[in-house]
């Protein structure tokens, strides 16, 4: 009788955590969404010029991602997103009487690896006609990257489960400027996806 007392027990906690596992299982994922931004301003001199221009910026690790670290399933990536905005200088100017072209990168970790994620084509650069002026630019809705390299960017969110990383933006461009004045624009790429982990 005591055995079978003990056997009846044992029983009752296998099938109750046979039961949880059930429940655990039937949970639906958790979706984390990733909207990491990354900007470099332009600065625009008076004349016509050409220029290289770099910023290094370092992304931390997303909290939510880091917390499910253990539990992720899987890791998309939508979309990368352009925008310019905040217009200033050129001695107040609306910036139509300055123009930009060029082809713009975006690194992780360094530029001698060679490890694009995504590239922008601006002007003739990308089969334009020309240059495009500023307030052009400024006043364009926020626009889909066509050029992204959507392998590296899911390697880009799976590290910012972890470590963190580095992105370099690049700007190899030309452009024209007939005010008094400088222009500055900034540049913001917005990297959208998403994560899934176990409940």
């Amino acid at each position: 009788m005591k055995n079978r007392f003990g056997l009846s027990i044992a029983a009752a906690i296998m099938l109750s955590l046979v039961a949880c596992d059930k429940v655990k299982d039937s949970l639906p994922s958790i979706e984390i969404p990733v909207n990491q931004e990354t900007s470099i301003t332009l600065n625009i001199p008076v004349g016509d010029t050409t220029f290289v221009i770099s910023k290094q910026e370092t992304i931390g690790v997303i909290k939510d991602l880091k917390d499910n670290a253990d539990k992720l399933e899987s890791i998309q990536a939508d979309s990368v997103t352009f925008d310019f905005s905040d217009l200033t200088g050129g001695a107040g100017g609306d910036g139509t009487n300055a123009s930009f072209e060029g082809e713009i990168k975006t690194y992780v970790g360094s530029i001698a690896d060679q490890n694009s994620i995504l590239s922008l084509l601006i002007g003739s650069a990308g089969g334009g006609s020309g240059k495009v002026n500023l307030r052009t630019l400024v006043d364009q809705p926020e626009t889909t990257v066509s050029s992204a390299n959507t392998e590296k960017i899911v390697d880009f969110i799976n590290t910012l489960a972890t470590t963190g990383a580095t992105l370099i933006t690049q700007v190899d461009g030309s452009a024209a400027n007939t005010s008094s004045e400088a222009y500055n624009v900034k540049l913001t790429f917005t990297i959208h996806g998403k994560a899934t982990a176990k409940p």
